[in-house]
C-alpha cells in the first residue's frame, strides 16, 4: 500500500494537500486567538474610558447641587444606574465627606457589558462651608433692632453715620496693591531679561528692561512717526523710541536708535550704528567706525541730563493667573471635573488635554475673559477673525507660526493695526514664520518672535528670546479703540521727551 502510494504522483499531491491543510488550520488558529485577544483588549479600554466618563459625571452632580449642610465627619452617598442603555451595567456610586470647609468626593463610575466589566474613580475636594448657624437672626444681622438711637446715634451726624467719611484707606485696606491690579502696558517691549534685536528686526516704540540691549545687523527702534518719515515703516503710534535699560545698551553694524537711550550702564556703538536722540548713561559712552550719537550724551546730574529711573520703577508687572482666571467668562479645561469652581454666570467647555488650536471667526456682544487651561495655538496659514473686546488666560504656552493670523477685521471687514485682544500665558509666546498677531500680550514666561512674523500689540514678558530675521513689532502709545477686558493699558509712564 505504501509502496503504491510512494510511486503514485497522485499520492505525494495527497500528502502535501493533507500537510497544507494542518498547518493551515494551525495558523488559523492563533490568528483567530490573536483576533479575539485584540477585540477584548480593544473593548476592554472603550468600558474603561466609558467608566472614566460616568466617574466624572457623579463628581459632577456633587458640584452641581453640593450637600452643604453635611456636618462635619459624616458621609453622603449618591447614585445614578440605567446611565447608558446600550450598556448591561453602567452607574456611579459618590461618596462625600466632609473636612471643615471642603467636600471630599469620591466617586466610582462602572460600566460593564457582557463578560467585560471595568471600574474607574475620580477624587476630588470642593469648597463649600457649612452655613452660619446664626442664620437669618435679625438679632445678629442689625443688634439694637429698630431702634433709632442704635442704628443712628446722634441723628443725621454723618461723622456717626459712615465713621471715616470716603476714606479709601478704611474702605480698601492696603490701597492699590500691584499684585491685585490688571496687567499695565506701558511700553512696546517690557521685561526683566535682557533684549537682542538682530538680522533687520524693527521695534515701533519704546524698549524697557531690567538688564542690557543688544542691537546688530540694521535692527531699528522707531517713536512717534508716520509711515515714511525719517525712513520708518511703523504702521503705528509706537511711542518715542526711547530705550530704557538698567544694565547696558550696545549697538553695532548700522542699527538704530530713533530716540532717547537711558543707561545705567555703558553705551557702546560700533560700525555705523546710530542714535538720533540723546544717550544718557552712568557710565562710558564710546563710538567706533562712524558711530554716531546725533543728540549727544551726558551723566545724570549735568545741567539739561534727566535722571535715570530707579531698578523699581522698570520691574515689569507678573501674571496675575488667580485674579484673571476668577474673572473669566468661559473656561476651557481639560476634563469635566476642573469646571469645579468655576465663576458664578460662567461657561465651561471641556477641550481635553492636547490643547486648543484656534480657527474661524469668533464675536462677542460684550467683553469677554476666557481661562484656557492648556496650550494655544494657530499655526499652517490658519486665520481667526475676532469681533469684540476679548482676552485668552492660558495656563501654558501659545504659539503662532507658519503664516497665520489672528486678527479683528470680522467677515470681510478690512484690517485694522489695533485689536482688543488679550493674550495672557503661564508659559511663554512665539510667533515665527511670517504669522502675524494683532494682540497685546503678557507672560511670566518668554516671548520669542522671528523669522519674518509682526505684532501689532504691547509685550510684557518675563524674558525675551533674540527678535531676530525681519521680525517687527507696533507698539501703541495710546489706545485706539476697547481695552482688552482685564488688562489695564496705561498708557505713558515715566519716559518724557529730554
Amino acid at each position: 500500500m505504501l509502496r503504491r502510494l510512494r510511486s503514485s504522483e497522485g499520492g505525494y499531491v495527497l500528502v502535501l494537500a493533507l500537510v497544507g491543510l494542518a498547518v493551515m488550520a494551525i495558523l488559523a488558529a492563533g490568528a483567530t486567538r490573536q483576533a479575539t485577544s485584540a477585540v477584548r483588549t480593544a473593548e476592554k479600554a472603550i468600558r474603561a474610558e466609558q467608566a472614566q466618563y460616568l466617574a466624572e459625571a457623579g463628581v459632577q452632580r456633587v458640584v452641581a447641587a453640593p450637600p452643604v449642610e453635611l456636618p462635619e465627619g459624616e458621609t453622603a452617598t449618591f447614585r445614578a444606574s440605567n446611565l447608558d442603555p446600550e450598556l448591561d451595567d453602567a452607574f456611579y456610586v459618590v461618596t462625600v465627606e466632609r473636612e471643615g470647609d471642603y467636600l471630599l468626593i469620591e466617586s466610582v463610575g462602572t460600566a460593564a457589558r457582557g463578560r467585560n466589566r471595568e471600574e474607574r474613580r475620580v477624587r476630588d475636594r470642593l469648597f463649600a462651608p457649612l452655613p452660619d448657624p446664626g442664620g437669618e437672626d435679625p438679632g445678629n444681622e442689625d443688634p439694637g433692632g429698630e431702634d433709632p438711637g442704635n442704628e443712628d446715634p446722634g441723628g443725621e451726624d454723618p461723622g456717626n453715620e459712615d465713621p471715616g467719611g470716603e476714606d479709601p484707606g478704611n474702605e480698601d485696606p492696603g490701597g492699590e496693591d500691584p499684585g491685585n491690579q490688571p496687567i499695565l502696558f506701558k511700553y512696546t517691549l517690557w521685561t526683566d531679561d535682557e533684549v537682542q534685536l538682530s538680522n533687520t528686526a524693527l521695534v515701533c516704540g519704546d524698549i524697557v528692561t531690567t538688564s542690557t540691549v543688544e542691537m546688530s545687523n540694521s535692527a531699528t527702534v522707531w517713536g512717534t512717526v508716520g509711515g515714511g518719515a525719517n525712513g520708518s515703516t511703523c504702521k503705528s503710534v509706537g511711542g518715542s523710541g526711547t530705550v530704557v535699560a538698567a544694565g547696558s545698551v550696545s549697538l553695532s553694524n548700522t542699527a538704530t536708535i530713533q530716540g532717547t537711550v537711558l543707561s545705567s550702564g555703558n553705551v557702546t556703538l560700533y560700525n555705523s550704528a546710530t542714535i538720533r536722540g540723546k544717550a544718557v548713561s552712568s557710565g562710558k559712552v564710546t563710538l567706533y567706525n562712524s558711530a554716531q550719537i546725533l543728540g549727544g550724551h551726558c551723566k545724570p546730574g549735568q545741567a539739561g541730563c534727566p535722571p535715570l529711573p530707579g531698578a523699581s520703577e522698570i520691574q515689569p508687572p507678573k501674571v496675575d493667573l488667580a485674579g484673571l482666571k476668577a474673572q473669566a467668562d468661559e473656561w476651557w479645561v481639560k476634563r469635566t471635573f476642573d469646571c469645579a469652581g468655576l465663576p458664578q454666570g460662567a461657561k465651561c467647555k471641556v477641550i481635553g488635554t492636547d490643547g486648543v488650536s484656534l480657527e474661524g471667526y469668533m464675536e462677542v456682544s460684550e467683553p469677554t475673559i476666557i481661562y484656557v487651561d492648556g496650550n494655544l495655538s494657530l499655526s499652517n496659514n490658519k486665520r481667526l477673525d475676532i469681533k469684540g473686546p476679548v482676552t485668552f488666560v492660558v495656563n501654558g504656552s501659545i504659539q503662532f507660526s507658519n503664516s497665520s493670523r489672528l486678527t479683528c477685521t470680522g467677515k470681510g471687514g478690512p484690517s485694522k493695526a489695533y485689536c482688543p485682544i488679550g493674550l495672557v500665558s503661564t508659559k511663554g509666546v512665539t510667533t515665527s514664520n511670517s504669522s502675524e498677531v494683532h494682540a497685546f500680550i503678557h507672560t511670566d514666561g518668554k516671548f520669542i518672535g522671528a523669522n519674518s512674523s509682526t505684532v501689532y500689540g504691547n509685550v510684557v514678558a518675563n524674558s525675551i528670546s533674540t527678535l531676530a530675521n525681519s521680525y517687527v513689532q507696533h507698539g501703541f502709545s495710546q489706545p485706539v479703540g476697547e481695552y482688552p477686558p482685564g488688562l489695564q493699558l496705561q498708557f505713558g509712564g515715566f519716559l518724557t521727551d529730554p
